[in-house]
């Protein structure tokens, strides 16, 4: 008869084990239902729930133009996970959009804390907030407030075999990149034949022929660098619209309190020095560059134009055209500038 009881306690053990472990497993899939739609499968940045817990910040990056060297998705992941250590409780991720997946999720209602952008025709002023920053950078500003501001930046160059040897100047204009306008408002060399070839194909042109130019950005600098081409340089001060832009978006009061944070944390001098990371310039007025002659000799300059980041997708087909037909010699650069924003 005691052999009979101790079964039935041992299986009524065993049933009651069985509904504990039901219900814990349960709450840990419920838990992960409510973290999943936080985390990107872009995202690289460990998100731990806990009793601290204060915001999560979503920021999106889109790539308009290119880079120098490396990732600006995974540098702003990084970045987060050191304001993550500074905030306790702040934690964030980056998902990163094309032009295309970026109008889409704009057009289906979704929208970050913060977007970091490039000026490419992209209207998202109803969901833009105002920006209050501790620098005195003056660039997107309309009507007196601040909807952008650049956190990272790049820069066109003349790049060349022998200077003297130059009688021809190859271009190649990215989607919202344009080499060409640099080329034409910079003025040195409009006496030279010039070719438009497609953006890849610039770099293997003129690997071929010694006599060749072509307006090129830091990451050209950075493709020959890796591949131990001798070349030159000389920055171009008339124009640059590579701007990586940050702007306010998000809809929660309290992730906009520390997206405002993050923002600042951005343009520290901190984070600004960690730029050359990824091969590109700071937006602030310092030196990053000590080591590296090429780069070091842009970030001396004061660039004069460039696209404002309010730009239209009708203008920049203007400028499009003007400038497509002022490599023909059809173009008078005074129009081509009042598309512009001079700095």
């Amino acid at each position: 008869g005691s052999f009979i009881i101790i079964v039935i306690n041992v299986l009524a053990y065993i049933h009651y084990m069985k509904k504990i472990v039901s219900i814990v497993f349960g709450v840990i899939c419920s838990a992960s239902f409510l973290v999943m739609p936080f985390i990107s499968k872009n995202n690289s940045t460990n998100i731990t729930l806990n009793n601290n817990y204060k915001a999560i910040i979503n920021v999106w990056q889109i790539d308009s133009f290119e880079g120098g060297t490396g990732s600006r998705s995974s540098f702003l992941r990084k970045k987060l996970n050191e304001f993550s250590k500074k905030h306790k409780g702040v934690l964030g991720f980056v998902t990163t959009y094309t032009i295309e997946g970026l109008k889409n999720a704009l057009k289906n209602g979704y929208s970050p804390d913060v977007i970091s952008i490039g000026g490419c025709g992209i209207d998202f002023s109803h969901i833009q907030k105002e920006i209050y920053t501790k620098t005195d950078n003056t660039m997107g500003f309309n009507n007196k407030k601040q909807y952008y501001i650049p956190w990272a930046r790049g820069g066109y160059f003349y790049i060349y075999h022998d200077i003297t040897k130059v009688n021809r100047v190859i271009i190649g204009d990215g989607d919202y990149s344009f080499n060409s306008v640099a080329f034409l408002l910079n003025n040195n060399y409009l006496d030279k034949k010039v070719e438009v070839l497609n953006k890849s194909e610039v770099i293997l042109e003129f690997l071929k022929d010694s006599t060749s130019m072509f307006v090129g950005t830091q990451r050209d600098i950075v493709k020959l660098k890796n591949r131990n081409v001798a070349f030159e340089v000389k920055p171009i001060e008339e124009y640059s619209d590579l701007y990586q832009y940050l702007s306010l978006t998000s809809t929660n009061e309290n992730n906009e309190y520390y997206a405002r944070l993050f923002i600042d944390y951005l343009l520290s001098e901190e984070v600004q020095k960690t730029l050359i990371d990824l091969q590109l310039f700071s937006t602030l007025p310092i030196s990053i560059y000590k080591d590296n002659e090429e780069m070091a000799s842009f970030e001396k300059l004061k660039i004069k134009n460039t696209i404002s980041p309010f730009t239209d997708t009708q203008t920049l087909d203007k400028i499009k055209k003007l400038a497509k037909d002022g490599l023909q010699g059809n173009t008078n650069s005074e129009q081509l500038v009042n598309l512009l924003k001079q700095l």
